[in-house]
């Protein structure tokens, strides 16, 4: 019997055509051009974002008006002018002591980083002939010298910087307006585009997208008048210069995950050493690094993590990837692009790669056997095919005998 050869496998020739190379060209222009408009048009699509983070933190309220028959337009009209009020409330109470405590703050700075000039210069004499020393304390001597050149700019530049800043609030409440009054129409048309088969789990994933930044922007909201309100007070115990501009000064640092109570200890800490002593500094310190206790056992267990629901090593990397691409609009913003990205991964992207290596790791049908359990060879099987049909069995009547 002749030895059986090995069937050989196929060969796969890849075509390429004109139609792929225009295809792969036009991916490759979709890319550049989404970079170009990113790049270009930044600032408009981080205006867009916040807009969108304002309308899913005030969702709630929207749909809860809603229940008591209030059209939407209205609802959102009415949760804005109760914002200005309690803003125009705060400032009311505020706003004198604010600003005085910021103007003296600021025509004090000058005077403040010359004591600190002249404390420095008193603490290289003593350190004598040690280089190391007084290097470090020549080059903080610097750094104030030109911390001190760089306030009369700032300071010109508030009034533009506060005109800008109302105009971009503005757009903001016009884009959080226009995305709850108009999305929701949207959606169901968006959706529809899509295969019957994902449909219900496309809307889920927006769904969740929408509660979990939503639940960012209140639990922000939240932290910042917490931090805000027990700094102030605490400084104020101390008898710190300046509680209620620096007390705000750590609310408003709460909208920076995790490094910005560090900055805002740090600031009080600087302006405790420089205006009252040492002593005060440290007081100032322990004070901050029993609020961060407080906050780190209390308020973002039970408001951030159940809001966000991200692991802190996650936050922490989207805090430093947002921080060095976009600076501190990047920093304030990581959290929930971080939100968006993770859904994206695991509701989306995840379950595809998933259901690619089930794919890639399905077994080939085996195949056909004998009832013997070993396939018969080629020969066999050539033999069996010339084999006359045997002779039907009669199944009529049988003949008659003759």
């Amino acid at each position: 019997m002749a030895e059986s050869q090995a069937p050989q496998a196929p060969t796969r020739l890849v075509a390429i055509t004109p139609r792929t190379i225009w295809l792969a060209a036009g991916i490759a222009a979709g890319f550049l051009l989404v970079a170009f408009v990113l790049t270009r048009a930044l600032g408009a699509f981080i205006l867009l974002f916040v807009g969108i983070i304002l309308a899913e933190g005030i969702r709630p309220l929207v749909r809860r008006l809603g229940q008591w028959r209030i059209p939407r337009p209205i609802a959102i009209i009415l949760i804005y002018l109760a914002v200005f009020a309690g803003l125009l409330l705060l400032g009311w109470l505020l706003v004198n002591p604010l600003t005085s405590q910021l103007v003296a703050f600021v025509n004090s700075v000058p005077d403040q980083i010359g004591r600190l000039q002249q404390e420095v210069q008193r603490i290289q004499q003593q350190a004598g002939s040690n280089s190391l020393v007084g290097q470090v304390l020549n080059a903080l001597g610097q750094q104030a010298g030109n911390i001190a050149g760089q306030i009369a700019p700032i300071v010109l530049n508030v009034p533009l910087g506060i005109l800008s800043l109302i105009f971009n609030a503005i757009l903001v409440l016009v884009i959080a307006f226009m995305w709850l009054t108009a999305v929701d129409g949207l959606k169901p048309f968006v959706i529809g585009l899509l295969p019957v088969q994902v449909r219900d789990e496309a809307a889920d994933i927006l769904r969740e997208m929408g509660e979990r930044i939503g639940g960012y922007l209140r639990a922000v909201v939240f932290n910042s008048l917490v931090i805000g309100a027990i700094s102030t007070v605490g400084l104020a115990l101390l008898g710190v210069p300046y509680p209620l501009v620096l007390g705000t000064f750590a609310g408003l640092t709460e909208a920076i995950p995790m490094i910005g109570p560090w900055i805002s200890g740090g600031v009080a800490a600087l302006v405790a050493l420089v205006t009252v002593g040492p002593l005060k500094a440290a007081e100032v310190i322990l004070i901050f690094v029993v609020i961060q206790q407080v906050e780190g056992n209390t308020l973002v267990p039970l408001v951030m993590n159940r809001a966000v629901k991200l692991n802190p090593l996650v936050v922490l990397m989207g805090l430093l990837v947002g921080t060095g691409l976009f600076g501190l609009i990047g920093g304030v913003l990581s959290v929930p692009l971080t939100v968006v990205l993770e859904v994206v991964v695991t509701r989306i992207l995840a379950p595809l790669a998933r259901h690619a290596s089930a794919r890639a790791s399905r077994p080939l049908p085996a195949p056909e056997v004998a009832l013997g359990g070993e396939r018969p060879a080629p020969e066999e099987e050539e033999e069996q095919e010339q084999a006359p049909e045997p002779p039907k069995k009669w199944r009529g009547a049988r003949p008659a005998a003759t």
